[in-house]
């Protein structure tokens, strides 16, 4: 089983690989960061493709999911502590994250980002994360000061993006508008026993939001953004049915993970949203470590309306509100596809991922 020291204290991370592509020197790997529920299996139907893009994809599992270290007691206590105690358990998430890319680079001794013949960018890594997997990689990028010089020059020889994949509100500390955009994260009605399953029906369903919000997105006013996404999934079982209704019972316990999520991503969403903001803030605006590191945000048009949301905002803030010296950021849009396109539509989702990487 493939698994990654991350601190000196035993602590693990199980990945997946892919491999590199046969008889390169110059592909590019992309590490894959999983969200709530849904753990790094959730990314395997891209693997087959990597080859051809001339990729490399790592998806791990974060720290109580399969085969990755579980939290102690005394580590889960510091998500029901202060804001200073939330705030340290989040970054130390980043540093294990850090801590992963600089072991398999050297573990697997990966090319360094160039320029090939061809004058096109070769080698290095970037790394994706996918709904509140963005969340760990902005506390990796605002923490990045506290690494150790040798680290941060390794990840500077490597590094070339941090692709923000389908963002939650959480990723931002957005918490202003939970009563407008629904999640069944949120919801206290259900009852626990269900949440599971509702929420993950919910999250892989297929949304038609206003034209507008496509036409116009990055311009919208807060008010237009929330009056033009749907929060209700299209009710055409041919069409657009939930992504995981096409999937069997198998193939659904073999990429989710209810317990790890209960044990402790469940809490990261309770604790104070400034934690988040702050280090979004941070992760985002202050490029003095790694200042050639890219921001690409890929959002999907049929999404869930939190997602949506998330992306509208940073989309306008870099719009309308973006300091000249902050980390320049691309958007990209992913038409008919959902929160899952990276299952849906995998082909064409690593296309879009090797296009911006």
């Amino acid at each position: 089983m493939p698994v990654a020291p991350v601190d000196d204290k035993g602590t693990q991370l199980y990945y997946e690989d892919s491999g590199a592509p046969p008889g390169s020197e110059t592909y590019t790997t992309l590490v894959l960061v999983h969200g709530l529920i849904f753990h790094g299996g959730i990314f395997k139907p891209m693997f087959q493709y990597a080859a051809e893009h001339n990729m490399r994809l790592v998806a791990i599992n974060l720290r109580d999911y399969p085969g990755s270290t579980p939290f102690s007691p005394s580590e889960l206590d510091a998500l029901r502590s202060d804001k200073a105690d939330q705030a340290t358990f989040i970054s130390d998430r980043g540093m294990e994250l850090a801590r992963f890319l600089e072991w398999f680079i050297l573990e697997h001794d990966l090319p360094p980002k160039a320029l090939s013949h061809k004058s096109e960018a070769a080698g290095g890594l970037s790394i994706l994360g996918w709904s509140l997997g963005n969340c760990p990689i902005m506390s990796m990028l605002a923490s990045a000061h506290a690494l150790p010089e040798a680290t941060r020059k390794l990840l500077d020889m490597h590094l070339r993006s941090f692709i923000v994949y389908d963002p939650p509100l959480y990723t931002f500390g957005i918490s202003d508008v939970y009563e407008d955009v629904y999640n069944t994260a949120r919801d206290k009605s259900i009852p626990p026993e269900d949440a599971a399953e509702v929420f993950s029906f919910w999250v892989s369903g297929y949304y038609r939001h206003s034209p507008t919000v496509l036409s116009s997105f990055n311009t919208l006013t807060r008010e237009e953004i929330l009056a033009g996404i749907s929060n209700s999934p299209i009710d055409d079982p041919l069409k657009y049915q939930p992504t995981l209704k096409s999937m069997s019972p198998v193939e659904i316990a073999a990429v989710t993970d209810w317990a790890g999520a209960q044990r402790s991503h469940l809490a990261m969403l309770d604790i104070d949203s400034t934690v988040y903001q702050e280090n979004a803030q941070r992760a985002l605006l202050d490029k003095s470590v790694w200042p050639g590191l890219r921001i690409v945000l890929v959002w999907c048009a049929m999404s869930v309306g939190e997602t949506v949301y998330g992306s509208w905002d940073l989309a306008r803030r870099v719009r309308h509100a973006w300091p000249p010296g902050a980390r320049k950021v691309d958007v990209r849009r992913l038409d008919g596809v959902n929160h899952f396109a990276h299952c849906d539509q995998p082909s064409e989702t690593l296309r879009c991922f090797a296009s911006v990487v």
